[in-house]
């Protein structure tokens, strides 16, 4: 099983901000959190609120 998320276009992680989605709102503050850098806890979220593809 994969997960995907359709509401989050490919973006550079010091982008997140700059989308209007609550996603990208909250991986901001999760890179932000991190020294900018993605981290265990981005991949988490990430993987928690993906919509499954097949």
């Amino acid at each position: 099983m994969m997960r995907f998320w359709q509401g989050l276009p490919l973006t550079a992680v010091e982008d997140f901000g700059k989308s209007n989605s609550a996603a990208g709102s909250a991986l901001q503050a999760i890179v932000e959190k991190h020294g900018g850098l993605w981290s265990l806890e981005a991949e988490q979220y990430l993987l928690a609120h993906g919509e499954n593809i097949e």
